[in-house]
């Protein structure tokens, strides 16, 4: 469907026009791709019927893309339109970004603010942040910080232009230290997409999830769908360290555009002693670089509550120093959708911490039945 805008424009606008396949196709266009604007990702997360697209072309040339997540209110005119590390806007067609960036905003907030009655929420992506015109965009067309519940998230970045032998003298000492350490205990690594790959993560991944104590919010099923549903050139990557002929650790990653992301890793109970993650992560950084990613994404940090995750990743990243995420943008005309976004979101949060609180219990219940037993036999 193509869409006009309320103000002159040299672009032209089209929404719904694409299949999600249809979509996934427009992603190596995008120096700013990124796996959460990936049509397969959205269709198993959030359901096809709750995906809109939007596109801005000029002289049919492709500029930038979106994919919106759309939750409507029941019966009424407006809800939720949630754009995730988007919009799409870095492409080889000779246009400014920044500018681009302008219009593609505004046409969304044609669309899904003027036209749908929607609060319009913008999560930025660390491509975005990278760039650090984004704030300032978002801004002068109209955006506003969102007052929501929860934490505003950091990652840590790699500059992955720099040569090899670079990034690992960049690498804290105690991180190069326990990568020798795994290369002298005679790890194979082996790397792929296959679903034999994804089933060996998983089994690490339950362990992880039994000895932590963690809420495993995406499950491996949805993992595996979304693979299936990417195309070839675009799926994650699984590595897989062996010791002894046996698989001890793996990990996953992705590379869109010109970032790669660090997604989920686990090793297995019995070969923490083995560093063979370190090993892993070593080998997925030099696989990105092959692929020609500039940027690479540690994919959320938290020193106050995850030391150990902060120590390993800023020890891989070296100087890389933790990286805040743009708070999330909004915007809004209906009273009504505000309210109840809003008010959504106070209980989805507090849903969330009170399944983060009784996992936490049931761990350090299951850990101490053990004693229990011995003494009550």
């Amino acid at each position: 469907m193509i869409q006009t805008m309320n103000r002159p424009t040299p672009y032209a606008v089209s929404v719904d026009s694409l299949s999600p396949h249809e979509w996934d196709a427009l992603m190596p266009t995008f120096g700013d791709a990124h796996l959460y604007q990936a049509g397969a990702y959205g269709t198993v997360r959030f359901g096809r019927q709750r995906l809109s697209h939007l596109v801005l072309s000029r002289n049919g040339h492709l500029l930038a893309a979106t994919q919106v997540r759309v939750f409507r209110l029941p019966g009424l005119k407006g809800g939720l339109a949630q754009v995730r590390h988007g919009p799409l806007h870095w492409t080889d067609n000779h246009a400014s970004p920044r500018e681009v960036l302008h219009w593609s905003l505004a046409a969304l907030r044609e669309e899904y603010v003027e036209r749908r009655g929607m609060l319009l929420r913008i999560v930025p992506s660390p491509f975005m942040v990278a760039e650090g015109y984004f704030d300032e965009v978002l801004h002068e067309e109209g955006y506003r910080p969102a007052r929501k519940a929860g934490r505003t998230d950091s990652t840590i970045f790699m500059d992955l232009r720099q040569s090899e032998e670079a990034l690992l003298a960049n690498t804290k000492p105690r991180w190069r230290r326990y990568l020798r350490n795994a290369q002298k205990n005679g790890i194979e690594v082996v790397s792929g997409t296959s679903d034999e790959l994804l089933s060996i993560f998983d089994d690490f991944f339950g362990q992880l999830v039994a000895r932590k104590g963690f809420v495993e919010f995406m499950a491996i099923d949805s993992l595996r769908d979304i693979q299936h549903g990417l195309p070839d050139d675009l799926k994650l990557r699984v590595f897989v360290g062996s010791h002894e002929g046996k698989p001890v650790s793996a990990v996953v990653y992705v590379a869109m555009g010109k970032t790669a992301m660090y997604i989920h890793g686990a090793t297995a109970d019995d070969a923490m002693h083995l560093r063979v993650s370190y090993l892993l992560h070593w080998e997925a950084v030099r696989w990105a670089r092959s692929r020609g990613c500039e940027l690479l994404d540690l994919n959320g940090v938290h020193k106050a509550s995850s030391q150990g995750v902060y120590q390993f990743k800023s020890g891989l990243a070296g100087d890389g120093e933790p990286v805040r995420y743009f708070p999330e943008y909004e915007c809004c005309r209906n009273p009504l959708s505000f309210a109840a976004v809003h008010a959504g979101e106070w209980l989805r949060f507090g849903s969330m911490k009170a399944r983060m609180l009784g996992a936490k219990v049931r761990h350090s219940l299951a850990r101490k039945q053990p004693e229990t037993a011995e003494r009550h036999p």
